[in-house]
């Protein structure tokens, strides 16, 4: 897996910003420790469930999987398979 940081993330609320970088740190662990798509599809899936990540929408396809802030088009994080 290739993980490339394709923008900077946005500013938070003063309330939500330890929350956000948390759970940034969370996904950023994932992408770094999981050997295979499909163990990485189903802890981010398993996290989303739990509320472990609320900040950030993600998306598979092909050979890649993509992170963005909530509230902001432009992808923050690509990672490729």
């Amino acid at each position: 897996m290739n993980a490339l940081v394709e923008s900077p993330v946005q500013h938070f609320s003063v309330g939500n910003y330890k929350k956000a970088l948390i759970e940034l740190a969370i996904i950023l662990q994932q992408i770094t420790t999981v050997k295979t798509r499909e163990e990485l599809k189903a802890n981010m899936e398993y996290l989303t469930n739990i509320g472990q990540i609320n900040n950030y929408e993600y998306g598979f396809g092909g050979d890649h999987m993509w992170v963005k802030q909530r509230g902001n088009d432009d992808r923050i994080i690509l990672v490729k398979f």
